[in-house]
């Protein structure tokens, strides 16, 4: 039913004359575009004549083109017009302002009516545009300008509607804007990029959807480029107001470096005052992947910092779009529970707000000089120590100055798992600490020149490491003042041994850079009674401990720098003792200083009141293959000598014991000799003179005396005797005494004994008895020296010698064989 009608209305005859009539125009426009297009084919070469010919009118630049094509029935109902290998040049240089394989351009069938036709789509792919201004001022950007015709002014042109193009699409495009006079760059490749424009009036409405790689915005390229090699992948929301020459980016989702953004801006092209603004914010993001935006100088310095988990980011740009200079760049960065690293130290559990901004000071521009990154509201954990930090600066990026202050209350313990020293145990207690620095943005440890504080200790305990050395009942503190250390007073035990510590130290730093040595640091240590054989573990092989935390003992770290200030570098100490005491030796008063090196121990300026007498000495021991070589002088004043041969156990020999003895001793000694890692000397080791007096002295019960009344003064008492001064350089070679001749003038007699007293060895004497004292002396004569070289008359001569049992016999010497010997008793060494 309804197909007869249609076929009834088909054949009135104003239906039949419509139909032919609109079918020879159909006919018409396929036969005129059909041969327009066979137009073009046939003429490209008079084509493209004639479209250099009218570029060259509008235009002060050079066109080449490779090729053209027209299409009417590929993209249907759009006419297209594909130009190959496009180049459009400055007249001045040659250089192409824009260069591309293929520009496609489509315009639908329906607006070829239209006065002003509307592109359906331009695609420009393969090619670059390049801006330019070269160092005389010259610049490419003319040829984006009309050429003025001749005779027409300005004034009094008719402004032309602008062409509409409702989709660009760009593939495998570069983009340069480069101006010498002002030193920036601006380059960027267009992997793929689309943009559908729409027209409401003076406002262009456009989203671009792109995939590109920048290769960097250089506003200033001596200070470099931001978002080197960034890849970029973004869907823009944007607005061109083209009577205010506004372009608008409204918060638009990108994608840069794998990193998710919100990003919103403005550019304003007024050509006297251009500008623009971004903001971008970032919610989950690391510290690396930020930085990785910002210059590489800047970035050089801000490498020393890192934070390893996400943050959110907010950052803002502002600049000049023509006069240049660097842009006015925020950046806000907030972390929850992050890990920070830094030179000084790692921190954890972190929460602060981070800041970066290159425009502290609004009378100057924008600069690494004027640029600060800082910290606020900062809490973490360094380690296991709880830490409160405030004012933590980064200033002047070209230079960087750092600043920060922190604040703990911590246990001893904590403290030690933080440190994490290798000489240095805190093993129990409670510990203040307030900690400040100000110096060079550095991973030296030179930066303990400038860190300033002060620690304050609680009942601590505290264990030297390397001899296992445990002080307990820790209290006081310690100041740091930039390149100086101030110990106020320290109280301590270690066993039986009170210790009160006041110390000082200057160019503390140097202690842990190239002028090692050269820094002072002293401690004034005093004990009211100090045991010596207490501390006889500082001759025991070093014991070490492994530290837990590995990043911490790289070379020029910090805190490998306070590990070589105690294991390695030059420490005064100087102990005031009002009592000391070592086996059986006991003393009152005694002084002495101590500079401890690396190897070296040196005892200076040692004092001490030790029997009713003083005794002193300098010495210096050196650590070798396990053993101490150790040099000093030794010197004992006005002692009663039976202390002194009591406390030193009769110097380690006993031909004649403390209990033999009596008198005032006088003695001077240099001696060489090794000790072991208990301290005491390794025998056969000894060596060195030693000169010596013994005023008002008693010879008791001395066994070699006594002897000759074997052969004569069988009625004299040898028991106890006493004698004038007695002197002699002794002469000690390893395991020998060599005793040069000595007399002895006693209230019983006159003796001359020389001879090689031996330790281990066998002993042999020579006893010259003038027989002058057969007189027997008067009961109230004095003794008195004539000295060894005097004339004494006929003499017996007896001879101690080491028996098979070790015991010394004497006996006669008739034939004076020690003499024949030839036994060396004149002390040379």
């Amino acid at each position: 039913m309804q197909s007869q009608k249609l076929k009834k209305f088909l054949r009135r005859k104003p239906v039949r004359i419509a139909s032919l009539v609109l079918g020879g125009l159909l006919l018409l426009l396929v036969v005129l575009l059909t041969a327009a297009s066979l137009y073009v084919h046939n003429n490209k070469q008079q084509i493209i004549a004639r479209v250099k010919t009218e570029f060259s009118k509008r235009v002060n630049g050079e066109l080449s083109i490779g090729n053209i094509d027209f299409s009417v029935w590929k993209n249907f109902p759009n006419i297209t017009i594909e130009i190959q290998n496009v180049i459009i040049a400055d007249s001045l240089y040659h250089r192409p302002l824009l260069k591309a394989t293929k520009i496609f351009c489509a315009v639908s069938l329906f607006q070829l009516a239209s006065a002003n036709p509307d592109i359906a789509r331009v695609n420009i792919s393969g090619g670059i545009l390049h801006l330019f201004v070269d160092s005389t001022g010259f610049s490419n950007a003319y040829l984006l300008s009309p050429k003025r015709q001749p005779g027409v002014n300005d004034s009094s042109k008719t402004h032309s509607q602008p062409i509409v193009i409702h989709h660009i699409d760009l593939e495998d495009m570069q983009f340069v804007s480069e101006d010498y006079l002002k030193n920036k760059r601006f380059t960027v490749t267009v992997k793929t990029a689309n943009a559908a424009i729409s027209r409401d009036d003076s406002l262009l409405q456009i989203t671009l959807k792109e995939d590109c790689l920048i290769g960097g915005l250089g506003f200033n390229l001596d200070k470099g480029v931001y978002l080197q090699n960034a890849t970029v992948r973004a869907k823009w929301q944007m607005q061109f107001n083209k009577t205010a020459k506004v372009l608008t980016i409204q918060p638009s989702a990108a994608r840069i470096n794998d990193n998710d953004f919100k990003i919103a801006g403005e550019f304003h092209f007024d050509k006297d005052s251009a500008y623009f603004k971004l903001h971008a914010v970032a919610g989950n993001i690391l510290y690396r992947d930020a930085r990785m935006l910002l210059t590489q100088k800047i970035q050089s310095k801000l490498t020393l910092i890192d934070v390893t988990t996400p943050m959110a980011v907010d950052a803002s740009l502002t600049g000049k779009l023509h006069n240049g200079g660097d842009p006015q760049v925020q950046v806000t960065c907030r972390a929850k529970n992050s890990i920070l690293i830094t030179p000084v130290a790692n921190f954890s559990g972190c929460n602060f707000t981070g800041v970066y901004n290159n425009h502290v000071n609004a009378t100057r521009p924008p600069s690494d000089p004027n640029s600060v990154v800082y910290f606020s509201n900062f809490t973490g954990n360094w380690y296991s120590v709880p830490l409160q930090g405030d004012s933590i600066h980064i200033d002047n990026l070209s230079d960087p100055l750092l600043t920060f202050g922190f604040k703990t209350n911590c246990g001893f313990s904590q403290l030690d798992d933080a440190l994490d020293l290798q000489n240095i145990s805190f093993d129990s207690g409670k510990a203040k600490l307030d900690l400040g620095y100000k110096g060079p943005l550095t991973a030296n440890p030179s930066m303990l020149a400038n860190i300033s504080g002060k620690l304050h200790v609680e009942n601590g305990s505290i264990t030297y490491v390397p001899h296992n050395l445990q002080f307990t009942n820790c209290n006081g503190d310690v100041l740091f003042s930039k390149n100086n250390l101030t110990i106020k007073k320290i109280t301590c035990d270690y066993k039986k041994n009170h210790f009160e510590v006041t110390g000082s130290g200057n160019q503390v730093a140097n202690m842990v850079v190239a002028n090692a040595g050269k820094s002072s640091i002293v401690f004034n240590i005093f004990c009211p009674s100090f045991n010596v054989a207490d501390f006889e573990k500082v001759f025991s092989k070093k014991e070490t401990r492994k530290t837990v935390h590995d990043e911490k003992r790289g070379t020029g770290n910090t805190i490998t720098g306070i590990d070589d200030i105690l294991g390695k570098e030059d420490i005064q100490f100087n102990l005031n003792a009002n009592q000391l005491t070592l086996d059986r030796f006991s003393a009152q008063n005694a002084k002495a200083s101590f500079l401890l090196q690396q190897n070296d121990w040196h005892i200076q300026n040692a004092s001490l009141n030790f029997g009713g007498g003083s005794f002193g000495m300098d010495a210096v021991i050196h650590k070798a293959d396990g053993d101490f070589i150790t040099t000093g002088n030794f010197s004992i004043q006005n002692a009663d000598v039976r202390k002194a041969f009591y406390a030193f156990d009769n110097f380690g020999q006993d031909g004649i014991t403390y209990t033999n003895l009596r008198g005032i001793l006088n003695a001077d000694a240099s001696l060489d000799m090794k000790l072991n890692s208990q301290g005491a000397i390794v025998p056969g080791t000894l060596e060195g003179n030693v000169n010596f007096s013994i005023r008002n002295g008693q010879l008791i019960n001395y066994a070699p005396v006594i002897a000759i009344q074997e052969y004569a003064f069988k009625n004299r008492d040898l028991t106890n005797i006493q004698f004038a001064e007695i002197k002699n350089k002794l002469v000690v070679k390893q395991n020998e005494i060599i005793i040069p001749k000595m007399e002895i003038s006693s209230t019983a007699m006159r003796i001359f004994i020389e001879g090689v007293y031996g330790v281990g060895v066998p002993t042999d004497i020579s006893i010259q008895v003038p027989l002058s004292n057969l007189n027997k002396p008067d009961d109230d004569m004095k003794p008195g020296n004539k000295g060894v070289n005097a004339r004494v008359g006929p003499s017996i001569y007896l001879r101690a010698k080491t028996r098979a049992d070790g015991k010394i016999k004497v006996g006669l010497d008739l034939f004076r064989k020690f003499r024949k010997r030839g036994v060396d008793t004149t002390g040379a060494r």
